[in-house]
């Protein structure tokens, strides 16, 4: 099975946490990663973006919908059928402030991962169109920051068994985009070794976290590591909890 497109074996994760250094905090500050600084007013501007352009979407394929079973009652044949517009054939895709300030903190991460580990980062996916997105958007841009990094690191972990508690996450998270009967059994998370290399890059993320000058301000909760998982609906981000007992990477603001 390919580490890019895991069928059903992309992970993400709720990263909960490690003591960070430092004591910087204010209220407008999303997140403060070595020397740079990110503020409230950019995630939920870029978040805002993404959630207006998805419900657009839905509208339209809702219109879209509602037009031809009106002209399936009203007896019309299939050549009769109000023509679908381009936008209701869009992906649909809905974001939150989690992940988008995760995708900010962890490209830094992830690019001095690599550094540190000598390891390379390959081409990007065409987030563009998986998002059906201009390729200048700030939500793609984030996605092809970080996505490769984190193949990189993902290719550079041992394959392994997951733990009960590590699929017991995996299943949840699949379960959170009501995903778990229809893509994977708990049998076949637990007898898969590329998700156990997925959560050994998780770890890889935490021990990192562990070392950065980053302060997380506690309305976001901690952070999420967002990972690209191929369905055959399409492909879908979707985000697996650290460890219950993992401390929360925030400082009050």
């Amino acid at each position: 099975m390919r580490v890019r497109r895991l069928v059903f074996a992309v992970v993400s994760t709720v990263l909960t946490g490690v003591s960070l250094a430092g004591c910087r905090s204010a209220p407008t500050v999303a997140a403060y990663v070595g020397d740079r600084k990110i503020t409230v007013a950019e995630v939920d501007a870029i978040v805002r973006s993404v959630n207006d352009v998805a419900e657009r979407r839905l509208t339209a394929r809702k219109r879209a919908y509602d037009a031809r079973m009106d002209a399936i009652e009203a007896g019309r044949g299939p050549g009769e059928y109000p023509e679908v517009p381009a936008e209701a054939m869009l992906p649909i895709v809905h974001t939150s402030a989690g992940q988008v300030l995760s995708l900010m903190v962890w490209g830094d991460v992830t690019d001095r991962i690599l550094a540190e580990r000598h390891l390379t980062a390959s081409g990007a996916p065409p987030f563009a169109d998986v998002f059906g997105l201009p390729a200048s958007d700030e939500y793609v841009r984030l996605w092809l920051n970080y996505w490769p990094a984190f193949e990189a690191i993902l290719r550079g972990s041992a394959p392994r068994v997951p733990s009960d508690d590590e699929a017991g996450r995996f299943c949840a998270a699949l379960d959170e985009i009501g995903q778990v009967s229809g893509v994977v059994s708990y049998e076949q998370v637990k007898q898969n070794a590329q998700i156990g290399a997925a959560f050994q890059a998780q770890q890889t993320l935490a021990e990192a976290v562990r070392t950065a000058r980053m302060t997380v301000n506690p309305r976001y909760g901690g952070l999420v590591m967002p990972v690209m998982l191929a369905l055959p609906s399409g492909e879908t981000p979707i985000d697996v909890a650290f460890p219950g007992d993992s401390e929360v990477p925030v400082k009050e603001a």
